[in-house]
């Protein structure tokens, strides 16, 4: 990970030594093409935060904490998802 990387996460207050980035250095393969699944859970996890945020829990098993202990961020559901929108503007790519 760069220096401007960890720059911008520890100015989002989002921690270093999580899952989510341990999980850049794995991939899987998604309709036959490889992708990283820190990305792919990226992508999963802003969906469901926004649905959690307008009061829908996305599936039986969901938890808010989850969400929270894997990205390394705290706070409430309208924090979350500013940060995990902020998350996917710094590693998603976009084409």
């Amino acid at each position: 990970m760069t220096n401007s990387v960890e720059l911008q996460l520890r100015e989002l207050k989002v921690g270093t030594d999580t899952q989510f980035i341990e999980d850049f250095n794995r991939s899987t393969s998604l309709n036959g093409a490889k992708s990283n699944i820190a990305t792919w859970n990226l992508i999963v996890t802003r969906r469901d935060v926004k649905l959690y945020q307008v009061g829908m829990k996305p599936h039986r098993g969901w938890k808010i904490t989850d969400v929270k202990n894997y990205f390394g961020i705290k706070g409430n559901k309208d924090v979350i998802v500013e940060k995990i929108e902020a998350l996917c503007k710094i590693f998603i790519p976009k084409d």
